[in-house]
């Protein structure tokens, strides 16, 4: 991914929008470098970018930590997106992605390009989103939590284990409902790339430990 300006320090506009490199950012914005911009980034007003995560422990905070915004994504309104904790993965946000108002990105979490986030959505910390995942208004991950390529989270749902490439969940717990057919026809991956996804979702998994189980066939039907 190639990035075109990074803030290596603290920037907080005021009531004047402004330009860096070719990203937007809209007035009353306040980004805690070092954070990294792509092209033509759009970031509205009341986003918070770059702070530290609320942990008890302060040692584990960083405050060299970068965090990634890829090309064409959008940042709205009073979204936080916080800063990796020390010598964990960093946080980013990949390219074309869409993050609505409201959300929250914890510290070290991972979004692929094309992850749209609705209003509200809450992230917890070391959660991974794969290309093209939809997580619905209100929904809500618990650390360390993977969502595979091409998913779907319905509004609302608390999701307490890993959801596996192409399915919908919806719920408190979040449980399998079906397959994501409309995801699957507008991002239209090809099979190679729906192999490709499906490896990555497994290696995370894998360099997580597994921590969380995981939603993968139909045996797990919501009723």
């Amino acid at each position: 991914m190639t990035y075109f300006v990074g803030i290596t320090e603290q920037v907080c506009t005021t009531t004047q929008e402004e330009l860096f490199g070719t990203a937007w950012v809209g007035p009353n914005v306040c980004i805690k470098g070092p954070v990294v911009l792509g092209n033509h980034v759009k970031i509205y007003p009341g986003v918070v970018i770059g702070y530290g995560a609320e942990v008890y422990d302060e040692s584990k905070q960083s405050s060299s930590s970068p965090i990634f915004i890829g090309d064409y994504t959008v940042i709205r309104e009073n979204v936080v997106i916080q800063r990796g904790l020390d010598s964990d993965p960093p946080t980013e946000i990949g390219r074309n992605c869409y993050v609505m108002h409201g959300c929250h990105i914890a510290h070290n979490c991972v979004l692929g390009d094309y992850v749209s986030l609705a209003p509200k959505v809450v992230l917890g910390g070391h959660t991974d989103i794969l290309r093209g995942a939809t997580l619905g208004i209100g929904s809500m991950t618990h650390q360390w939590t993977t969502i595979g390529a091409y998913a779907m989270v319905g509004m609302g749902s608390v999701v307490t284990r890993d959801v596996s490439t192409g399915l919908t969940v919806i719920g408190c717990p979040a449980k399998l409902l079906k397959e994501n057919e409309v995801g699957l026809v507008r991002h239209k991956p090809s099979a190679e790339l729906l192999v490709q996804t499906a490896k990555l979702f497994n290696e995370i998994r894998r360099r997580k430990g597994n921590k969380r189980g995981v939603i993968t066939n139909v045996s797990e039907l919501w009723e």
